[in-house]
């Protein structure tokens, strides 16, 4: 194997390594950091956003404690969210 052939092996593994170092690095702070959709959804249905609200809590998981709450509040939002979308479709 000439020296330009192994470079290039060498910088082909370490863009590998940087990529799949990265991609652990993110899996790993979802893991630590999770995203919390029913405090965003609370966010943006107090802000009036009720698509943004809807959206965040429809992805709250069934394991969450907040889950009969968010539960609760797209019963109620969804009137709004479907209002709003009739008006957007006119």
């Amino acid at each position: 194997m000439s020296i330009p052939e192994k470079e290039k092996s060498l910088f082909s593994k370490r863009t590998l390594l940087g990529f799949v170092g990265f991609a652990v690095f993110i899996v790993v702070l979802s893991i630590l950091f999770p995203i919390d959709h029913f405090r965003y959804g609370v966010e943006n249905y107090n802000k009036k956003n009720y698509e943004a609200a809807y959206t965040s809590l429809t992805k709250v998981r069934r394991e969450d404690p907040n889950y009969g709450k968010a539960a609760a509040m797209l019963v109620k939002i969804k009137p709004k969210v479907d209002s709003l979308q009739r008006v957007n479709d006119l």
